[in-house]
């Protein structure tokens, strides 16, 4: 019995290791239906204001829960590689002593393979290149001024401890910080010498209390500021907290709202979040848009950030129900419209003809220049310049001038000669995160040319001086570096009063030079002791290069 339970044990155990056997198989060797994505980010970093490229940078990045950094060259050029496909945050920052950088953010995304149009066959990888150019500001400008505050008898008097603060006013730029705060002293002044961002900018006081009264906020205004430049505003006046709530700032009607950005309001008191109630409606469709809020510095400041794009052409209605923290009941309706604006065309190039033709002889060692129509988000660009013959990428430097509209494209080494090229560029618009993509093709001159010229002549010596004893018998000889088409070609001889012209042979020498031989005969007539000159127009054969010249010359006694 003993012995049966026994073997019944171990071919138990044997079912039991097969199974595992087999399954542990299913998983080790599983072979998968289609290669990966191997993602790479690249792009230069440079200044805002004067897009000089940014050395030693640091791009920050998670990958696999990893923190990683790489490190922009002497060019400002980085490089992320083996990314597979997902969203990745880049936190780019710059320390460099006396440089004073603020920290500035950008969101990347390699995509999944089976959205790759020309994704590889399957089982192999694919390569996907993203290029991102990303912008930092430095804090070198300024804002100052002074605040005056309204008593109940219409008095004005200087405000101490109201809070002023300067946000970054563009929704293209995520800096870090992106809002800064000064509080105004006994004299009323706020002060943000040197200490913002070169960028355009919005300031705005809080709402406060003093002496038991409630003041609004007061919207300052919006300022491109300048670097090393501190821009003086006065005259800044809180007023006591009015009955109606005031919006300092919203998307309006009139103007063209970027379907992909957050929408930003600013109110006049701040706003009791709790009991608010926020709406966003589609009017085309009727349909509430699914969003998430932010309230701000000290609940003056909402942000909406809808969970999908903005349809374009599209009219939209924010409702806002509410109360301020003062007690005041409100209601507010903000309309707001997108548009899709016109596409981006080319406006002019020098490897297109104006008539749309393909330029055939782009000069290898020139630089490329673009101008489109319209301003080009440098943020989201991504330029390539392939050689079609080799199929080889090249490297280049850009710079965008012209409010983003003019790109110069400077290639690192000369084009090859008699060769294709593709430019392709693809992007977004700044007006309206509009994506467009455009391709060139052009092709380089042939081979350089060789251009005629003359080497050495019988009738002069060096450094171009005149030969004073010149035989009147002898024959002209000139030395020219490659062969000339006698027949395109002429010389003729001629003193203050006469010209003459005379019979010619061509001699080509075997190194390929060629040697042209006036025959002196009686036509020429020269006189001793004389001032002549030799007046010379030649063109080479083949190349259709020419050349002209004259050689001053005296016979001897």
């Amino acid at each position: 019995m003993f012995q049966k339970v026994q073997l019944m044990s171990i071919f138990a155990l044997f079912l039991f290791f097969l199974i595992i056997s087999n399954s542990c198989e299913d998983v080790v060797y599983k072979s998968p239906a289609s290669g990966q994505v191997k993602g790479e980010v690249h792009g230069i970093i440079k200044d805002n204001y004067n897009s000089e490229p940014i050395i030693n940078a640091k791009i920050k990045y998670v990958d696999n829960g990893k923190n990683k950094t790489v490190t922009s060259d002497s060019l400002g050029y980085y490089s992320i590689t083996d990314l597979n496909s997902g969203s990745y945050r880049l936190t780019i920052e710059s320390h460099k002593e006396g440089s004073n950088y603020i920290t500035n953010k950008a969101t990347v995304r390699i995509p999944p393979i089976d959205s790759i149009t020309n994704a590889t066959p399957p089982g192999q990888d694919t390569k996907y290149s993203v290029n991102k150019n990303v912008f930092l500001f430095k804090k070198n400008a300024g804002v100052s001024g002074k605040v005056y505050r309204e008593n109940s008898n219409g008095n004005k008097n200087l405000a101490s401890d109201i809070v002023v603060i300067a946000k970054v006013a563009s929704n293209k730029y995520e800096t870090e910080p992106s809002k800064f705060a000064d509080t105004t002293n006994s004299s009323g002044v706020y002060n943000f010498e040197k200490s913002l961002p070169a960028a355009p900018m919005k300031i705005y006081t809080l709402p406060h209390i003093n002496d038991g009264n409630k003041y609004d906020g007061v919207n300052i205004g919006s300022y491109n500021l300048i670097p090393e430049v501190n821009k003086h505003i006065d005259n800044v006046v809180a007023n006591l907290a009015s009955k109606t709530l005031r919006l300092l700032d919203r998307p309006h009607d009139e103007n063209t709202f970027p379907i992909k950005s957050d929408i930003n309001i600013t109110f006049s008191k701040s706003i009791y979040s709790e009991v608010t109630n926020v709406t966003l409606t589609n009017t085309n469709t009727n349909e509430e848009l699914a969003f998430n809020t932010n309230w701000e510095s000290n609940n003056t400041s909402l942000t909406i950030d809808p969970h999908l794009i903005l349809a374009k052409n599209t009219t939209y209605r924010i409702k806002i129900d509410g109360q301020s923290i003062d007690g005041l009941d409100f209601n507010k309706t903000i309309m707001f419209s997108t548009k899709e604006l016109d596409k981006v065309e080319i406006k002019s190039t020098n490897i297109q003809k104006v008539d749309g033709q393909t330029v055939v002889d782009f000069e290898r060692s020139s630089d490329i220049n673009l101008t489109f129509t319209k301003s080009i988000n440098t943020e989201k660009i991504e330029v390539n310049l392939v050689n079609s013959s080799t199929s080889n990428e090249l490297t280049f430097e850009s710079n965008w001038k012209n409010n983003n509209k003019t790109l110069h494209m400077d290639p690192y080494y000369v084009l090859e000669h008699s060769s294709d090229y593709t430019l392709t560029i693809s992007g977004e618009q700044t007006e309206n995160y509009k994506s467009f993509q455009k391709q060139i093709d052009f092709s380089t001159e042939g081979p350089e040319i060789e251009k005629v010229k003359l080497l050495e002549t019988n009738l002069r010596i060096v450094e171009g001086r005149k030969y004073s004893h010149f035989n009147k018998n002898e024959n002209f000889k000139l030395l020219f570096n490659i062969p000339i088409d006698g027949t395109k070609s002429s010389f003729r001889i001629s003193d203050s009063t006469y010209i003459k012209s005379g019979n010619i042979n061509l001699i080509e020498n075997s190194s390929g030079t060629m040697m042209v031989k006036i025959v002196q005969s009686e036509q020429y007539d020269l006189q001793e002791d004389t001032n002549y000159t030799l007046e010379y127009s030649v063109e080479a054969k083949g190349n259709y290069s020419s050349v002209s010249g004259n050689i001053k010359f005296k016979t001897e006694d």
